[in-house]
């Protein structure tokens, strides 16, 4: 199941739709096909949220697991996108329920 999801806009191509899940994971899907494009292992537990910088290719993802990540996604064509993690922090003792 889709938790989180947001639109990541992409200059040369169509957007992409970003979305996390139940199980930790986000996915990422091109919008004119709904191919996923990539899957990222990005959390242990349940994803509670998902923000998207308007310009830039940046991703932050929250999760049950009180960590917050930022992604930064690479690439244009399937099969050549990719993910970094910049940042990963802990935070300590509270469970993330919604990032904006």
């Amino acid at each position: 199941p889709i938790v989180s999801s947001g639109i990541l806009p992409r200059e040369s191509k169509n957007d992409l739709l970003v979305a996390g899940t139940y199980f930790g994971a986000i996915k990422i899907f091109e919008t004119a096909t709904y191919n996923v494009l990539l899957e990222i292992q990005s959390h242990a537990r349940l994803l509670t949220g998902i923000a998207i910088h308007p310009t830039t290719s940046m991703i932050v993802s929250g999760s049950e697991d009180t960590f917050i990540n930022v992604w930064r996604i690479q690439g244009e064509e399937a099969g050549k996108i990719s993910a970094n993690l910049v940042n990963s922090t802990k935070v300590q003792d509270l469970s993330l329920i919604h990032i904006s």
